[in-house]
């Protein structure tokens, strides 16, 4: 395309003419170069906090994990520091709890699928299953290991697996009977 034109009040024209075209390269260039990462880096953020109440009950939340074609949480723990579980919601078909009292501030609860095809797609079953209460908010601290399987094909027997920790930070606390999110 020409850009030189007899006309030179046409948009075109003034458009084609290489001070606005270069003017405009340095305005996007600076816009790359500058704008672009203050904008990334103010998106980025350190954990959350935890915020809870002591004497208060809460549901557990875990966050979404993602998992490979095939993968599936064929158990979990948890650990609970200087708080206790109040109530168990739900128990899982072809899953066996455990609830494991170590010492006054730490608890523990277990959870194996009995056989894999009872293993969990996502954290979705798992969430909000349990009730806690904040025994000490200054020490209150919940984490939890999950451990995935992935089934192979025929041709490559073997199973694989891999341990997921989240941190209390990546969970959410949701005040049992209430609707509203606390993290």
């Amino acid at each position: 395309m020409k850009c030189q034109s007899e006309n030179r009040q046409t948009s075109l024209a003034r458009v084609c003419q290489p001070d606005r075209i270069v003017a405009f390269s340095r305005g996007l260039r600076f816009a790359l170069a500058v704008v672009l990462p203050v904008v990334l880096i103010g998106c980025v953020h350190p954990p959350r906090s935890v915020h809870v109440v002591e004497g208060q009950e809460y549901l557990v939340v875990l966050p979404p994990v993602r998992l490979a074609r095939h993968e599936y949480i064929q158990s979990f723990e948890l650990e609970i520091r200087n708080g206790r579980v109040t109530a168990i919601n739900r128990l899982l078909d072809d899953w066996s709890l455990e609830v494991e009292w170590d010492t006054p501030d730490r608890l523990l609860v277990r959870g194996l699928a009995g056989h894999f095809p009872a293993g969990l797609d996502s954290t979705a079953d798992l969430s909000e299953m349990f009730a806690v209460r904040v025994d000490d908010r200054a020490g209150f601290r919940v984490a939890a290991t999950l451990v995935t399987e992935t089934a192979t094909p025929v041709d490559s027997p073997g199973v694989l697996s891999r341990s997921i920790p989240i941190s209390s930070g990546e969970m959410t606390f949701r005040p049992r009977g209430a609707r509203g999110l606390s993290r």
